[in-house]
């Protein structure tokens, strides 16, 4: 899969390797995988992320995994047992995790040491409802990441900003992953949160958010075009945090995520990509020629590779001055800064045979 020329032309050689490592290290369970791009400058850091879902056994095969911690500091060995301990927790019937995460994604940040724990993104189940609802279904479960994830609850204030973050929830919006960068040394909980565009500015105002809104409208602007529905990402910790990302993907927008000239030439247009990286994301969705995969039985069955363009992300943060971030070139979209990632998404699918 990395061979490919789509892959070899977006993922520089090292990460290929790097990558390559990891994955022979990580059970065999890992149902996708897929690369974080930045699309300026051309040659910036590519990460790595994967997912285990509990279907088929899944999470019981990631909760008897030992990771080599070889190279892991005390700090780095230390988070991989949390993530040990979130995996078995995830696998216990009695968990509250059990029934309402039903997909956890593994985030590595480059350099692949064997020691660098992973972000983990866990996805939440939640039954149709209000803000509210959601919370008291759920309050239970994000208990149980936080504890474990961060080896201690979250303090109160952190608790009061999560609960906000759910009961201001527009109609038509969902809490749908709950996060923690462990890489990152943050006690802050990212949110990832699906909701119609519409609604977008007025939910991040009654969060707090208001400093980088006039940069958010020209983004809505620019580049949202028809998009009916998007996903957000926020950091809350004590406070909120001043970085929020604004995905083209989820319920309703899946189209604009994947009409990648439409999104690639707005990019472009707006200083985000080069005309080259974007002719070069263009050629990554596809799927591979079959090959041999050993199938439960022993037997051998055809399988391919289905490689798809998941999501473009922007990342505004009023934090830094107006202009770009250090080593980016200068978009065209005046006010804070502003960052642009693509997300690229592969599994791999039985042929049937005839």
């Amino acid at each position: 899969m990395l061979q490919d020329p789509a892959a070899i032309e977006l993922i520089p050689p090292d990460t290929r390797a790097g990558v390559a490592a990891l994955a022979r290290r990580l059970p065999e369970a890992m149902h996708g995988f897929g690369f974080e791009i930045r699309t300026q400058p051309e040659t910036s850091q590519v990460d790595f992320y994967t997912s285990v879902t509990a279907r088929g056994g899944g999470r019981e095969a990631w909760a008897a995994f030992q990771p080599a911690l070889v190279d892991a500091s005390p700090a780095d060995a230390e988070a991989w047992q949390r993530v040990g301990a979130f995996a078995r927790r995830w696998a216990a019937p009695t968990s509250p995790l059990y029934a309402r995460v039903d997909t956890v994604f593994l985030e590595f940040d480059a350099p692949f040491t064997s020691g660098r724990p992973p972000s983990i993104f866990a996805r939440l189940e939640t039954d149709v409802g209000d803000g509210g609802q959601q919370w008291k279904q759920t309050i239970p479960a994000i208990n149980e990441i936080t504890a474990v994830l961060f080896g201690q609850p979250v303090g109160g204030a952190t608790r009061t900003l999560l609960e906000s973050a759910f009961r201001a929830l527009p109609a038509g919006g969902r809490i749908v992953d709950v996060a923690a960068m462990l890489p990152r040394g943050s006690l802050a909980v990212r949110l990832f949160i699906a909701l119609p565009r519409a609604h977008l500015a007025r939910y991040l105002g009654d969060l707090g958010w208001t400093d980088g809104q006039p940069t958010l409208a020209r983004i809505d602007e620019a580049l949202l075009g028809g998009c009916s529905h998007l996903s957000l990402q926020i950091d809350v910790g004590e406070r909120l945090g001043s970085r929020v990302g604004i995905e083209l993907s989820g319920a309703g927008a899946q189209d604009a995520a994947n009409d990648w000239p439409a999104i690639g030439g707005r990019l472009q247009r707006l200083g985000f990509c080069s005309p080259r990286r974007a002719e070069a994301l263009a050629r990554w969705p596809g799927i591979g020629a079959p090959s041999g995969a050993l199938s439960a039985e022993g037997g051998r069955w055809p399988t391919q590779v289905v490689r798809v363009l998941s999501h473009v992300k922007l990342i505004v943060d009023p934090s830094h001055p107006p202009g770009h971030p250090p080593g980016h070139p200068p978009s065209r979209l005046p006010g804070h800064s502003v960052e642009a990632k693509v997300y690229l998404w592969a599994t791999r699918r039985y042929v049937p045979l005839t």
